[in-house]
């Protein structure tokens, strides 16, 4: 039975005159919602998992896309952080709902409004980490959603209901949001496909920020093609434009190189940011409309993406039994017979290389390099910057997306008294954001710059990065594990050393769920250079799909 059968209501609220907006898509109440006629299959069949889906807002009858689209047919959710017409938009939050989120919102965010305008019926919205801030998928105020690919297990956030709603079968595609690795880590450990789109290459217009130069809007799926059609989807929202939250960081930075203020009402919460947003993450970006199929190369990798590179330091850093799966696929993809599957994973064709560098005496490695942040040629060709091993960049991430949060939120949570609301976790990273040190963060930035420029050089000629997604499966929730808060953390980390290296890059990622591991799935994940989002969605589908492809292979091997 598709997802698109399955019956789905969700919260919603009447549209009033004083409703908030956030970006600048049309308001759209009169998007037609499903009539009993129209979804009687909608309505007969059995409910999907009630715990995926928030339930603020009142009941609402699913929203019909536009008619002929390329979504048409096709079921999808929203991440509740993302403003849906008429409904309330609540973060994961009981204190952001009662404030910030708690008039309904005038329009749909972009990305809802391309999925509805490419014929997608949206038919709920789903649960998350509070204000997207964690990765395990337990909030402290809303429970925690089932992971249905691994029962008793987490189902990773902070997409949450995301990534539960398409693997529960609820809808075929989910909205989610990434920062850190928020569409990502779900989607291992649930067991579907995730699209974390290039930075800047998806408008985030109608999204509520974390930390505004790491975020992106992405998306879940069951299958390698549904995946490709959605993302094509998003990708097409900003067409090669800025869209307002890239528009004023470029704003604040181009009036702090000059020393000048800003007209922009939240310059001075982007100047607390340093005032620079990296040009790494924020320049104008184009990824090039969808192209058509190419049945005259059928089986060839799409033009640009010719060869892949294991990122080694990143497969020592999982646990033993994923890397021993994961290598146990791409061993098996290099004598397929699946002419795009031979081609990207034959042993002459696949190099491996180290993220990080080699630590030297000082604890850094020196990686050379020339251009500037700017992009512009240094006058020195001597410059050197650190790069440090792939075991210390998620430091250098957690300062620099930790002043930006705070830049966000601080006032809010400050005006709100919503520290003392916070969940386990969420509230000490929201305490040690408010006390971020200026040369700290400042030094972050140069070290993601120098990481940036590191990735830039690896990605290009057509390279596919290959590296885990998680270090391991899904963990157990906390109140039934037993390891220690300490313990806990650490595992927060070897996981966040996997996620940075994309959101440092701004790079687009696609993970894949190729394998199992101790009875549950874990993901491999494709990184290709920023821009090459189309392309790096069709390789995905060329290698997953027909014999030999990485399903087919996955599934010799026990299946998910």
């Amino acid at each position: 039975m598709s997802a698109s059968t399955s019956r789905v209501a969700f919260a919603g609220a009447r549209l009033t005159r004083g409703a908030r907006a956030r970006g600048s898509r049309r308001p759209s109440p009169g998007r037609p919602l499903a009539t009993r006629s129209s979804a009687a299959a909608l309505d007969e069949a059995a409910p999907p998992t009630p715990s995926c889906f928030v339930d603020h807002c009142g009941v609402f009858a699913a929203r019909e896309g536009a008619p002929g689209g390329p979504l048409s047919g096709l079921t999808f959710s929203a991440k509740d952080n993302l403003d849906v017409a008429g409904v309330r938009t609540g973060c994961g939050s009981p204190r952001w709902l009662e404030t910030s989120g708690s008039t309904p919102a005038s329009s749909n965010a972009a990305a809802v409004e391309a999925m509805l305008d490419a014929g997608a019926t949206l038919v709920g919205k789903t649960h998350m980490d509070e204000l997207a801030w964690a990765l395990t998928g337990e909030n402290a105020h809303y429970g925690t959603p089932p992971n249905p690919a691994a029962p008793g297990r987490v189902p990773g956030g902070s997409s949450s209901g995301a990534a539960a709603s398409v693997a529960s079968g609820a809808c075929d595609v989910a909205l989610g949001t990434d920062t850190a690795g928020s569409v990502r880590v779900p989607a291992s450990y649930c067991g579907v496909f995730g699209f974390r789109p290039s930075t800047g290459a998806v408008s985030n217009d109608g999204c509520v920020p974390l930390a505004a130069s790491f975020d992106v809007v992405g998306c879940f799926a069951k299958d390698a093609a549904t995946l490709e059609k959605a993302g094509n989807v998003l990708l097409g929202t900003n067409d090669g434009e800025e869209d307002e939250t890239t528009r004023r960081l470029l704003r604040v930075r181009g009036s702090s190189e000059r020393g000048e203020g800003s007209s922009d009402p939240t310059s001075d919460a982007a100047s607390r940011m340093l005032g620079v947003p990296p040009a790494r993450r924020t320049a104008p970006l184009r990824v090039g409309r969808a192209e058509p199929s190419r049945p005259e190369t059928k089986g060839a990798p799409p033009t640009g993406l010719s060869r892949c590179v294991v990122a080694a330091d990143a497969f020592e850093a999982c646990e033993p039994a994923t890397r021993a799966a994961l290598f146990d696929l791409l061993r098996r993809a290099g004598t397929s017979d699946h002419p795009t599957v031979k081609t990207m994973f034959a042993s002459e064709r696949v190099a491996e290389a180290r993220l990080g560098g080699t630590t030297t005496a000082n604890g850094a490695a020196l990686f050379r390099r020339r251009a500037s942040v700017s992009g512009e040629e240094d006058e020195d060709p001597e410059t050197t910057v650190a790069v440090p091993p792939l075991s210390e960049w998620w430091s250098s991430f957690r300062v620099a997306q930790s002043r930006e949060v705070w830049a966000a939120h601080g006032a809010w949570v400050r005006s709100s008294g919503a520290l003392d609301s916070f969940g386990p976790g969420v509230r000490d990273r929201f305490a040690a954001a408010s006390a971020t040190d200026d040369d700290a963060a400042a030094a972050a930035e140069s070290t993601l710059d120098a990481i940036a420029a590191r990735l830039e050089t690896l990605l290009d000629d057509g390279v596919v990065l290959l590296l885990p997604t998680a270090p391991g499966p899904a963990p157990k929730p906390a109140s039934e594990s037993s390891g220690t808060k300490k313990e806990a953390e650490a595992y927060r980390n070897a996981q966040l050393r996997l996620t940075t290296a994309a959101g440092c890059a701004g790079a687009p990622q696609v993970t894949i769920p190729a394998a199992r591991a101790d009875g549950m799935p874990v993901g491999l994940s494709l990184v290709a250079a920023r821009g090459a989002d189309r392309e790096l969605l069709a390789l995905t589908r060329e290698l997953c799909e027909g014999n030999g492809g990485l399903m087919a292979l996955r599934e010799e091997t026990g299946g998910m």
